[in-house]
C-alpha cells in the first residue's frame, strides 16, 4: 500500500519553475509546467549534486557541476555525463493539492512510471 505525503498547495508552486521539498529523509524537486505536475529526487545521478541548483531550458534541466541534461517531463538523461534517468515520484492531486507517494519504487515501476504525472484540476 502507498503512503501518501502532502506537499503542497498546487497554486503555491510556481509554472516552470523548480520547486524543492523535503520527502521523509530526501529532498524532491517539483516541476510544473502549464498542464502538468513532474517530481524527482534532487539529486543528479552522475555526482548526487542537487538539481536545483542547475538551469532550466526548455522543460530540461543542466546539472551545474558537470552539465548533465534531463528531460523534466519524462526523466530521460539526455546527455552525459549522466547515463542513468532521474527517479520519479508518483503523485495526486486532491482539491487542489499536491501529494507524493513516499514508498520506493521497485525498478518495474520506475520504468513503467518514468513519465509520472496528472492533468491539474
Amino acid at each position: 500500500m502507498n503512503q501518501w505525503t502532502y506537499i503542497a498547495r498546487i497554486q503555491e508552486i510556481p509554472n516552470e519553475q523548480l520547486t524543492t521539498f523535503q520527502l521523509n529523509d530526501q529532498e524532491i524537486i517539483v516541476y510544473r509546467s502549464e498542464e502538468d505536475i513532474y517530481v524527482y529526487s534532487n539529486r543528479c545521478t552522475h555526482q548526487s549534486v542537487p538539481l536545483s541548483d542547475g538551469y532550466i531550458i526548455n522543460e530540461t534541466i543542466i546539472c551545474r557541476l558537470h552539465g548533465a541534461k534531463y528531460d523534466l517531463r519524462t526523466g530521460a538523461c539526455l546527455r552525459a555525463p549522466a547515463c542513468a534517468n532521474l527517479k520519479p515520484y508518483r503523485t495526486a492531486a486532491r482539491n487542489g493539492v499536491l501529494f507524493v507517494a513516499c514508498s520506493d519504487l521497485d525498478s518495474k515501476d520506475r520504468i513503467n512510471q518514468n513519465r509520472q504525472n496528472f492533468k491539474q484540476e
